[in-house]
């Protein structure tokens, strides 16, 4: 016996509140097992690679929409996956898409970090590869810098900035273990990273509803052996490659805010 009652205090489930939406806070986001301070590759588990386009993954920062995650995590304050399938403002699903919201100064206060990270090879074990092998273990040297910075700006009450910023360098050997017609290859090659992402923003709050931001990014990376790790890429495959950019971004928000 099945009894079927009509409850009109019932409340119709709104897109925005959907079941599958996944919203991850910066606390969150520190505990992540991130290599190299770069969380994109583990949020993309979260998403559903038939809804991605061509590109890729698409990824919103304040609503400027890119393939590429280049912001400092300190800077991020929430990352939202999935809060809207069907909302027309985009161009696919919710499932291909990450929304970033970055943060910004506080009004009454002054907040600031400093981590300095180091990982080398000298505290690794050897594995069973580089002992099988006879390789000596391969070096290993990772050092990752992130600072941020925020608050009022002093003489002007209705404004405040804030400013991230982190700058890798990675040290890195890869194994390669492939056939050439000489016969077996069995090496580790010396491969570097160096990388730096910024981003500033100035708030301006003129009264309760509007709010003036501009926002500024910068990213540069430098690489060299790409590709190699590969079962079928020999060492002289490996290529350099470097990335570089920068945007501002202005808009303006009509809403209301709590003072942080």
């Amino acid at each position: 016996q099945v009894t079927i009652t009509d409850n009109k205090e019932a409340q119709t489930l709104s897109a925005e509140a959907n079941v599958d939406r996944i919203d991850l806070s910066s606390d969150f986001l520190r505990t992540l097992p991130a290599q190299s301070d770069d969380i994109l590759p583990i949020i993309g588990n979260f998403l559903s690679t038939s809804s991605q386009g061509t590109e890729g993954l698409s990824v919103v920062v304040d609503g400027v929409e890119g393939t590429q995650l280049n912001i400092p995590t300190e800077a991020i304050r929430r990352v939202l996956i999935n809060r809207n399938p069907y909302s027309s403002a985009y161009r696919r699903p919710g499932e291909g898409r990450v929304e970033i919201i970055t943060k910004d100064g506080s009004r009454r206060r002054y907040d600031g970090t400093f981590s300095y990270m180091v990982r080398n090879a000298f505290f690794d074990a050897r594995d069973t590869f580089t002992r099988r092998f006879a390789l000596p273990n391969p070096n290993l040297d990772r050092r990752l810098f992130s600072a941020s910075f925020g608050g009022p700006v002093l003489g002007w009450k209705k404004a405040t900035f804030f400013f991230s910023a982190n700058h890798l360098i990675n040290h890195q050997d890869i194994g390669i273990n492939a056939i050439t017609g000489s016969g077996p290859l069995i090496e580790n090659v010396p491969t570097t990273k160096n990388r730096l992402n910024l981003i500033s923003r100035l708030d301006v709050r003129p009264n309760s509803v509007h709010t003036f931001t501009t926002r500024f990014y910068y990213y540069g990376g430098l690489e060299t052996n790409k590709g190699l790790g590969l079962p079928l890429v020999l060492p002289e495959q490996g290529y350099d490659g470097q990335l570089s950019g920068e945007s501002m971004a202005q808009n303006v928000r009509v809403d209301s805010f709590a003072d942080a």
